[in-house]
């Protein structure tokens, strides 16, 4: 999920350590950069169907596999805690419950809303039907 919509596609700004070339680009050390992270999210050379929601992007062989064009907490300090939390949170509720659409599944949009920086998930219903 937080590959598909990203609450904030910008990452912060960053200031290269070195002289570097990008797409035919000369950029010195000391330039800052803003990485827009949703174009590594979106890359079809790491995920099949970048524009489609599908979790086994993450799998090799039913075995979870690390993606470095993945960077959903931009090196933050609570990234374990978050990562746990979220987890937790998640494997709890699809233990106990099984999480269906008021209507058609393919009525659904998924496009995010824009808002400044950041983007918004669509509010949409769903029935939790107890396991």
């Amino acid at each position: 999920i937080q590959r598909f919509i990203s609450v904030l596609p910008l990452g912060l700004p960053r200031a290269l350590t070195r002289d570097t070339h990008l797409r035919g680009y000369f950029l010195p050390k000391g330039t800052f950069v803003i990485p827009l992270l949703v174009s590594s999210h979106q890359d079809p050379t790491q995920f099949k169907d970048p524009d489609c929601f599908n979790p086994t992007n993450f799998l090799d062989k039913g075995e979870f596999q690390s993606k470095d064009a993945f960077m959903p907490f931009r090196m933050c300090l609570g990234a374990g805690l978050a990562r746990s939390e979220i987890f937790l949170f998640l494997t709890t509720i699809l233990q106990r419950f099984c999480l269906l659409p008021m209507g058609s599944p393919t009525s659904i949009d998924l496009t995010p809303r824009y808002t400044g920086l950041g983007n918004i998930p669509p509010a949409f219903q769903l029935r939790l039907v107890a396991r």
